[in-house]
């Protein structure tokens, strides 16, 4: 009898029941509805992390494509985006380890089977050939 107290208390301390027989009818509205919403706010969260990460790979596929390249590229191969200093950007076969590029590094990218550029996260700054290279 009273363990079923307890369980009475808690579940007026959370629900606002109170249970005083068994004919008494639980709202059991008030016991899922806190938890659908949290449901409903962790997808709606979900959905805009996924709609910022589309639009930030759709801003880097915009950039890909407006910058020069003079080759044809290949699916899967890693790719280098520089920036002049005059502003222009373009497509590069080498990588920022192996030359001094005539301005910034901006990212290591590679086209995949339906013609996405996906970029290619690297750490130049820790690579040994970045601190004799001249950025």
């Amino acid at each position: 009898m009273k363990i079923k107290m307890e369980k009475q208390i808690i579940l007026k301390e959370k629900t606002g029941v109170e249970l005083t027989g068994l004919s008494k009818k639980i709202d059991w509205r008030k016991f899922t509805s806190a938890d659908v919403m949290a449901h409903f706010q962790s997808r709606l969260n979900d959905l805009q992390d996924e709609g910022n990460q589309i639009f930030q790979e759709a801003l880097w596929n915009e950039r890909i494509f407006s910058a020069q390249i003079s080759f044809t590229p290949t699916i899967g191969e890693k790719y280098y985006l520089y920036k002049r200093n005059n502003g222009t950007e373009f497509l590069s076969l080498i990588s920022p380890y192996e030359w001094s590029p005539p301005g910034e590094f901006i990212g290591a990218t590679k086209s995949n089977h339906i013609g996405k550029w996906e970029r290619i996260l690297m750490d130049i700054k820790s690579s040994p050939a970045f601190k004799n290279a001249k950025m």
